[in-house]
């Protein structure tokens, strides 16, 4: 079988291994997934590490000589890159949440074992070098590893809607992100505008020099459901934080329909109503905060807002986002691989390269319940490092990913009843909540991140 007889063979057909998983700990039976390793791509041999930079960026290749900071850019053959400061080829393969505790309890934890920032640091860059990470994601701690020599290139999360709502008193705490009041971010509200721009003032002015920042997330899981309109229009006028958003919803309604506000309530909205109404509200949304990022710091990609959910299906989110963000971020569940498809139509609506920065599965031999969080439920640390292969290898077959990250750097203290109930009790982390390695897991891990540039190699000339 020749390579490229290889690469066409899917995972449904092929005889691969198979891991038992669960979408919920509460299932009764489990089902055997097919999952793909690199031990089993037909043709490819695992090598020694390839030649990398000092951001981690591919020596082989050279994408010109490079501005100083982390660009994104298509190549001949199709395949789209992050291009570090040096003008090297780079995936950004790395952990989110790589931080010391946000929680007391968590923060009491790594305090009584390291002492010191700088030991934590100094332990926690070690294990993900040693895995071949050569990134961290969202919700990095900066401060504490910014000035350590082993740093990586890492991602900054902001909150520009968040932060804004709480202000407001507009938002409630949904398992994963902001929630707001019947789920309608701020975005027309006639204060947002200013708000971005002294917002990216306060927060990126100082990073702007930072060649191992790769970029910013404007905000995590926003709620931009065709349903924005209708909720709009039923929003509480009398309460200040979003009266004036069911004004602005009322007005562009009008605009539409050609119709006064006493002829609204007779009016039927449509679904091409819905989808306009979103287009305009994520446009409003990418452009006002990628203009202010680009004002105050012009050097650094602007990452997009995690999309997550249902939102993935809607093609006028990523059309609207492509026209302002660099690159199109999602946090990807429910999926065991991703979906070909799925993340063509991504790209093809955007022009943006995709990077996931959200998946994982948990372990049922961690002693944790894993009944929170949308990830798989496996049986072992093993078949968490399987699963991690079989998804990553998906990403790497499609030419338009530029990177993951997993989800997430260290489990939450599950006795803990402050730490954020998604996390709490469930396995997510590559350590436990008091440091201790999942050896199987990173193991798989680091034998794929080690062949990730080369895997790009096989997967092209296999086409």
């Amino acid at each position: 079988m020749t390579a490229g007889a290889a690469c066409a063979t899917t995972a449904e057909s092929a005889p691969l291994h198979t891991v038992e998983v669960k979408a919920d700990p509460g299932e009764v039976k489990w089902q055997n997934k097919p999952t793909r390793t690199i031990d089993q791509l037909d043709g490819f041999s695992s090598s020694k590490p390839v030649e990398t930079s000092r951001w981690g960026g591919w020596m082989a290749h050279r994408e010109g000589n490079g501005d100083g900071f982390f660009r994104v850019k298509k190549a001949e053959n199709g395949r789209w890159w992050f291009v570090d400061p040096e003008g090297y080829r780079f995936i950004h393969v790395g952990v989110a949440a790589v931080y010391q505790g946000i929680e007391k309890v968590a923060a009491a934890t790594t305090l009584d074992k390291f002492h010191t920032p700088k030991a934590w640091a100094d332990f926690t860059l070690e294990i993900l070098r040693d895995a071949h990470f050569n990134g961290m994601g969202g919700w990095t701690e900066r401060a504490a590893v910014h000035d350590n020599p082993s740093v990586l290139p890492y991602t900054v999360s902001l909150d520009f809607s968040g932060d804004f709502g709480r202000k407001m008193g507009i938002t409630h705490v949904n398992p994963g992100q902001t929630g707001y009041i019947n789920e309608v971010p701020p975005i027309f509200h006639p204060d947002f505008p200013a708000w971005c721009e002294n917002y990216a003032m306060e927060r990126v002015t100082r990073l702007k020099s930072d060649s191992m920042l790769i970029g910013y997330f404007a905000d995590n899981e926003l709620p931009f459901r065709r349903e924005m309109l209708d909720n709009s229009l039923t929003l509480d006028p009398d309460i200040k934080g979003v009266g004036p958003l069911r004004s602005a919803a009322e007005a562009w309604l009008m605009t539409r329909k050609g119709c006064a506000k006493d002829s609204l309530s007779k009016l039927t909205l449509t679904d091409e109503d819905r989808i306009a109404f979103l287009s305009d509200a994520c446009e409003r949304y990418y452009s006002l905060v990628g203009a202010a990022l680009r004002k105050y710091d012009p050097n650094h990609l602007f990452l997009g807002t995690r999309f997550h959910g249902r939102i993935t299906q809607q093609p006028e989110v990523f059309k609207a986002a492509g026209k302002h963000a660099d690159v199109i971020s999602v946090n990807l569940y429910h999926a065991w691989s991703a979906k070909p498809d799925r993340l063509e139509m991504w790209t093809k609506e955007s022009g943006r390269p995709v990077l996931v920065t959200e998946f994982y599965a948990k372990g049922m031999d961690s002693g944790l319940e894993n009944i929170n969080g949308a990830g798989w439920v496996v049986k072992t640390q093993q078949a968490r490092g399987e699963f991690y292969q079989n998804f990553t290898l998906s990403l790497l077959e499609a030419k338009n990913v530029v990177g993951w990250h997993w989800f997430k750097y260290r489990d939450n203290e599950h006795f803990d009843d402050n730490a954020q109930k998604g996390n709490r009790d469930s396995n997510k982390g590559i350590v436990t909540w008091d440091y201790k390695p999942y050896v199987p897991l990173i193991e798989k891990m680091k034998e794929l991140n080690a062949n990730v540039y080369p895997l790009t190699d096989y997967f092209d000339k296999s086409r």
